[in-house]
């Protein structure tokens, strides 16, 4: 069936995601055991056995270890077409749903299964749960020193002499304070995550077929060398090649 994949996997502590990636189809992220954080532009979630993650086609995302934690999870790619009649316009987690967990479960079950009228089956038991979720929806990023930091980020990211001293004296904290409970909280450092904001933003100007040099100054690199650099480790694609692949037409 190559419209929906629904895979298993169990990771060791200290897994991470390497690079920020999307998908072209919806994904259902349960969380069998552990604990992980997930990351969204503007958004981090800390998510505990049981959760649901309903993460929207072509979004930016990525996932990182809470301490020395491994984790089990299922994941289920649910193609677009088939719920585009439900507003999946932005991220979302839903917690203790046991009925969530029994229609899940039924979904991973069918699926391994070869019997008439399956596709129809996922399907329906698909939109049955994306329905029921967006009924439980709760956003909530968290809150705290990281979330203060995050926002101040996602405002300022243009200012090319943005860093660990400015944003340290614009929210009167001591920055190896800073650095110390943000790296804690998040699992990554202050740089990491100004470069992250501004390649998401520079993703979405390159859809828009803007040239290099002018989304790399925009969003507040260097250089359109040091741009390339960081936005290819971030997206494992380089600009030019992302804009040719994902140009929005007019």
């Amino acid at each position: 069936m190559a419209e929906f994949v629904c895979h298993y996997n169990r990771r060791g502590a200290r897994d991470m995601m390497p690079q920020l990636h999307r998908h072209e189809n919806h994904e259902i992220y349960y969380l069998q055991s552990g604990e992980r954080r997930f990351y969204f532009p503007k958004e981090l979630y800390h998510i505990k056995r049981g959760t649901f993650v309903f993460v929207p086609a072509a979004t930016l995302h990525r996932t990182s270890y809470v301490g020395d934690l491994g984790h089990t999870r299922f994941v289920a790619n649910i193609p677009p077409e088939w719920t585009g009649y439900l507003p999946l316009e932005s991220s979302f987690m839903v917690e203790n749903a046991s009925s969530l967990e029994l229609l899940f479960a039924e979904l991973v079950s069918e699926f391994n299964k070869d019997e008439p009228y399956s596709r129809e089956y996922i399907r329906s038991v698909s939109e049955m749960i994306l329905i029921k979720a967006l009924r439980m929806k709760r956003r909530q990023p968290e809150e705290g020193i990281e979330k203060r930091v995050m926002d101040y980020i996602d405002k300022n990211f243009s200012d090319s002499s943005i860093g660990l001293e400015s944003i340290a004296r614009n929210l009167n904290l001591s920055p190896n304070y800073l650095s110390s409970v943000f790296n804690d909280k998040t699992g990554m450092g202050i740089r990491e995550y100004i470069n992250l904001a501004r390649v998401e933003e520079a993703a979405r100007m390159l859809e828009r077929s803007m040239k290099i040099a002018d989304v790399s100054r925009m969003v507040g690199f260097s250089s359109p060398k040091y741009f390339t650099y960081v936005f290819k480790g971030l997206m494992k694609i380089t600009p030019q090649s992302y804009r040719s692949t994902y140009r929005v037409s007019n």
